[in-house]
């Protein structure tokens, strides 16, 4: 069966999985800058000393096992050279717009399924960011298309 998603409620309410969703957001969100520091090649010291706190802070910071402001989120961005950007939303605008992106994938999986193995060697990603690319549902267009 499994471990419970919300040990001892037995049914979570929707506040319950919006709680869910935020904190795993938040865990995204640290790793993710954690990923920047790590690319840059700086280490926890070199941030801890631009941001003025003791490395053991900064630790906490990219562990997860602290509650750091919006101040020390920011002088850690600057510490590191990343930007970041809060967006908000009603939580039901997201929903629909993962159940419209799952619709989509499963259509491309549909479709690239359909295409014979023989044939799927013919593919080759789009740049989409290039005008003369002409769009395309899944992505993907046969290599005898247009060249980019």
């Amino acid at each position: 069966m499994g471990v419970p998603m919300f040990p001892g409620i037995s049914n979570p309410t929707t506040n319950d999985l919006l709680g869910l969703e935020l904190a795993e957001e938040q865990v995204n969100f640290i790793h993710e800058l954690r990923a920047i520091r790590l690319k840059h090649e700086m280490s926890v010291s070199a941030v801890a000393e631009l941001m003025g706190v003791d490395a053991a802070q900064v630790s906490r910071l990219e562990s997860g096992s602290t509650n750091p402001t919006m101040s020390t989120i920011r002088r850690y961005a600057q510490a590191i050279g990343a930007i970041f950007r809060i967006k908000s939303e009603p939580w039901h605008v997201e929903k629909a717009r993962r159940v419209e992106d799952a619709a989509s994938t499963v259509q491309v999986m549909q479709f690239l399924t359909s295409i014979p193995a023989d044939a799927q060697h013919q593919l080759r990603p789009v740049k989409p960011s290039l005008p003369e690319t002409a769009p395309t549902t899944s992505g993907w267009v046969r290599s005898s298309a247009r060249a980019s």
